[in-house]
């Protein structure tokens, strides 16, 4: 996301932890967002960060795919990082 008044990137990545009903019906009963990792980048980068952005599948997306084609950007190392360190969850039972 870009800042409105500056004009700053905020590139973040972390989890979605989706939890269902039990029943038949499988409900989402709560979901927690976790941001693990954010960075902040100049506006001139909005362009490549845009285009990288876009071309990923919507709404969902693989980590492998995210690092695919990441713009070379030195402030994307942290986020690229935590993608390739990143692991499934196991679903609490």
């Amino acid at each position: 996301m870009s800042a409105k008044n500056n004009g700053v990137i905020r590139v973040g990545s972390g989890r979605y932890d989706w939890y269902f009903s039990s029943d038949a019906r499988c409900l989402v009963e709560k979901l927690i967002i976790t941001i693990d990792e954010m960075q902040i980048l100049p506006a001139k980068e909005l362009d490549r960060i845009m285009s990288w952005i876009t071309s990923l599948p919507y709404p969902w997306c693989g980590p492998d795919e995210a690092v695919r084609n990441m713009p070379g950007i030195e402030g994307l190392a942290p986020i690229e990082h935590y993608l390739r360190e990143v692991r499934s969850i196991a679903p609490e039972c």
